[in-house]
């Protein structure tokens, strides 16, 4: 959600503050809070993923071969850049959100993994 926005939100804030709002002016706030609150839902679940990512990598005590081969095994090809950019910060230019895909195909490759 850009800058624009949520700027657009708190004037409307305020302006409900002070003076109320219009019923059109209601309905642009709602969809707008809707958007923003969707925006932050998805922003936080990737976070989580990525966070998890790495909890199981320290707990596991896997290197980057083990996880790229567990990912092999979950059906997914993955270099070691690509991994490389999931272990980095957010505010990283090569940061890459860890989407519910790669959790899933990890966890399915972890399974196989353990199994073996």
């Amino acid at each position: 959600m850009d800058a624009k926005k949520i700027d657009r939100i708190n004037e409307l804030y305020h302006k409900s503050q002070s003076v109320g709002l219009t019923e059109k002016e209601k309905s642009e706030q709602a969809a707008l809070r809707r958007e923003y609150l969707a925006a932050i839902r998805g922003s936080l679940r990737n976070n989580l993923n990525n966070i998890l990512l790495r909890k199981l990598r320290i707990a596991l005590a896997f290197k980057s071969y083990d996880m790229i081969k567990i990912f092999k095994l979950g059906g997914v090809e993955i270099s070691e850049g690509e991994l490389s950019a999931l272990f980095r910060s957010e505010d990283h230019k090569n940061y890459k959100e860890c989407g519910d895909k790669y959790i899933r195909v990890f966890l399915k490759g972890l399974i196989e993994y353990c199994r073996d």
